[in-house]
Formats: C-alpha cells, sequence, structure tokens
C-alpha cells in the first residue's frame, strides 16, 4: 500500500509556469559587463580546424609563408579561399583534401609559374566577445536573480496568481495525472503529496528546472480498485525511478498511523 500511495490518486491540477521574464527580471547593462569581466575565460567558443589557401609567387614566398607560419607570426599574403571540412572548395577540392590529410602544408604549382599554398589551422578555444556572451550571461543572471526572488518570494507569488495580477501573462495549462507522474515531473516532496492527499492544501508552490511551478489542485480522486497487474506495474515503476528516500517517508507515515492504532487499542 505504502509503494503504490502516490499511484493510488488521480489528480487534476491547474499548472502555472512562471519564469524570469514573467516576474520582469532583466540584467543591467553594468551587471553583464561585470559578469563578462569575471568570467571572460570561461566564456569560449571552438573555431574548427580550416584551411587557407594563399596564392604566391615564387618558391621564396612558399618559404617565407612557412617560416612565418612555424615561428607563428602574421601572415600578409594574399588568400584566395578559406574553407572547414564540410565546405566545397570547388576547383581547390584536391588541394584541401591533402591540406586536411596531412594536418600540414600542401603546395600546387601553377603553369604561370605562381604557387598555391593550402596550409592546415588546428582547431583552437578562443574567448567569446562581450557581444558574443551577452545573450548567454544575460540569461544566467536571469536565472539566478529569479531562483533568489522565487525562494524569498513564493507565497507572494502564489497569491498574486490567485488575485489575477498575471492573468494576461499566464496561460495555466490543465492535466490530469496519477500523482505519482506530478510527483516525478516536478519533484513534489512526500510531506507535499500527503498534504495533497488530506486536503490540507491545494496550492503548491515548487522551484525546478530554474522555473517556478505553482500547482492548483482543481480534483483529486482516489482510485477505487487497482488490479493486481497494474499493483505490479506501479511496484516496478516505483522502484526503478529515483524513488527510494520518499519511500522511506512513505513507509515512516505508515508506521506511525500503525502505532496510533495499536496506542488507541
Amino acid at each position: 500500500e505504502a509503494l503504490i500511495l502516490p499511484t493510488a490518486y488521480n489528480a487534476t491540477v491547474e499548472i502555472y509556469e512562471i519564469t524570469p521574464d514573467i516576474l520582469g527580471i532583466k540584467p543591467t547593462k553594468e551587471e553583464i559587463e561585470k559578469f563578462y569581466q569575471a568570467h571572460k575565460k570561461e566564456l569560449v567558443k571552438t573555431l574548427p580546424a580550416r584551411v587557407v589557401i594563399y596564392k604566391l609567387n615564387s618558391k621564396e614566398d612558399v618559404k617565407k609563408l612557412y617560416e612565418l607560419i612555424k615561428r607563428k607570426e602574421k601572415v600578409n599574403y594574399p588568400i584566395v579561399g578559406v574553407f572547414n571540412e564540410t565546405s566545397s572548395a570547388g576547383n581547390y577540392t584536391e588541394l584541401v583534401e591533402r591540406a586536411f590529410r596531412s594536418q600540414s602544408m600542401a603546395i600546387k604549382k601553377l603553369s604561370s609559374n605562381q604557387f598555391l599554398v593550402a596550409v592546415y589551422i588546428e582547431p583552437r578555444t578562443v574567448e567569446l566577445s562581450l557581444e558574443e556572451a551577452k545573450k548567454q550571461i544575460e540569461e544566467s543572471l536571469k536565472k539566478e536573480k529569479f531562483m533568489s526572488i522565487a525562494l524569498k518570494n513564493a507565497k507572494e507569488i502564489k497569491k498574486a496568481i490567485l488575485e489575477g495580477k498575471y492573468k494576461n501573462l499566464l496561460h495555466p495549462k490543465l492535466e490530469t495525472d496519477t500523482l505519482f507522474s506530478f510527483m516525478k515531473k516536478y519533484k513534489l516532496s512526500f510531506p507535499q503529496i500527503l498534504s495533497i492527499i488530506e486536503g490540507k492544501e491545494k496550492i503548491i508552490d515548487i522551484l525546478a528546472d530554474g522555473r517556478l511551478y505553482i500547482l492548483h489542485i482543481i480534483k483529486l480522486q482516489k482510485i477505487q480498485e487497482i488490479n493486481e497487474n497494474k499493483k505490479l506495474l506501479f511496484q516496478q515503476i516505483a522502484k526503478a525511478e529515483d524513488y527510494n528516500a520518499k519511500l522511506q517517508e512513505i513507509l515512516q507515515y505508515y508506521l506511525r498511523k500503525l502505532n496510533e492504532i495499536i496506542s488507541i487499542k
């Protein structure tokens, strides 16, 4: 009975999902810049391997190019194309493929006595610019602020929702399922499940996955009869889930109830 308790009830629940945008949380320009300066070494992107093709006039230029690349110095020779492994290289395909295979240089002499030199550039990690990192930083700061505000003000937010303060921004969805499904999806604790079953609480606030969820229990109905096959299925589901901690709470609850009955007798 303890094991299948949350599966023994069906609930119809009105669900409000509160996001940072609904609460009007928006980091300032100064906050974004401060975060960027503090974390820019962590805000990076990986540039994929690529091949750069230079057009050179002589063997001496080829040697100079080789020395510049070896010393990792700036190259000022004219570039005729830059290609990654998936881009179409057209007339340069054979040269580009050779450079990628060797992960080095590939050289082709032209009829004009000029040279095409394909240079392999290995993948590298570079810091994002502030502009590139702005959206990522904004989302991180919004989530951080939201979690802090939601933790402190969940009751007030819940009250405001019920009073219709956010009615133009919120569009609640209606779901009907077992309490077990709601427990799994919204990480309900056993005390919350128990308060729902006992009718003590019809409005639950849950912080999960960077969101604040308000669950308004519209209807709760005990399943009158669960056949043995379903009981077995529910038991298997329960054992397969991260359910042990909650199960311990449920068993303790039943033991307390049993002790109360024994005491009364």
